[in-house]
């Protein structure tokens, strides 16, 4: 059951963490002496925030079993959500050495590293973390992992050119998705400009962007805001100061991308780049 509960979690198939932490602390009361179940019991308080209880579960894993590298996973998930930046820089590449550790596990030992590099300041390992992750054989984070390079990027000093040629590697990755043509002239009274955000709200963000939509020509321009985020009274704002409201969030990437192709715009902007 345990292990049914974990595996949910983990594919967002199920966000009852209540149940699977009360499953895993009467699991852990039993103290089975079965691996794959207290370290699935170990996963769960930790998806939880237990760390209390997450550490006493990686403690009863030491005491009877052979170490594995996914208990590394698990220490050094534990190490990170304790700010022991130290011991995540310890225990993370005897994980990721570990030939038999699955890409999976190997990206996101890679991902914590990389956040723990960036917060000491060190954008050059911190990128470089975020590299390699991308480049794992088999990772499916690998798309989400190379933007959080380029968002790393940011950091350092980069010749144009070469930093132009690192992004053209991010545009390969999807070389395989079918691209939208445009060489039809459009006939439009105004240029039609739009904005992918998830940002339409209360924020940072929604502060810095908010002349781009109250400050406009809108004798010469039509704007068109694509919503990805919460909805707040700052919300409202937005909605009332653009041409066309799209709320896409509830949308896939290629129903958002149909609808956005159709409004037949001459300039899209993603206000997000190569944040999260």
């Amino acid at each position: 059951k345990i292990h049914l509960l974990h595996q949910q979690m983990l594919t967002k198939k199920s966000t009852d963490i209540s149940s699977a932490v009360i499953t895993a602390k009467e699991i852990f009361a039993a103290s089975p002496r079965q691996r794959q179940i207290m370290e699935d019991v170990a996963d769960v308080f930790l998806t939880a925030n237990l760390n209390s209880e997450t550490r006493s579960a990686i403690d009863f894993i030491e005491a009877h079993f052979r170490t594995t590298p996914y208990l590394y996973v698990l220490k050094t998930q534990l190490a990170f959500t304790e700010g022991d930046y130290k011991s995540v820089l310890d225990f993370a590449p005897h994980g990721i050495n570990a030939p038999e550790l699955p890409p999976f596990y190997k990206a996101k030992l890679y991902n914590i590293m990389a956040k723990v590099y960036l917060a000491l300041g060190d954008a050059k390992e911190g990128a470089a973390c975020f590299l390699r992750s991308s480049q794992l054989p088999g990772n499916p984070s690998q798309y989400w992992e190379y933007s959080n390079y380029l968002f790393a990027l940011q950091h350092k000093n980069i010749p144009r050119q070469e930093l132009f040629s690192i992004i053209k590697n991010y545009d390969n990755m999807f070389h395989n998705i079918k691209r939208y043509e445009h060489k039809a002239k459009k006939n439009h009274k105004k240029i039609r400009i739009g904005y992918i955000s998830a940002d339409y709200c209360n924020g940072v963000a929604a502060h810095f962007t908010y002349a781009l939509f109250a400050a406009y020509d809108r004798e010469h321009f039509a704007v068109y805001a694509y919503n990805l985020g919460r909805i707040d009274s700052i919300t409202m704002q937005f909605k009332k100061n653009v041409t066309y409201w799209r709320d896409i969030q509830n949308l896939s990437s290629s129903e958002a991308a149909a609808l956005i192709y159709a409004d037949e715009l001459d300039i899209l902007v993603d206000l997000a780049g190569h944040t999260n």
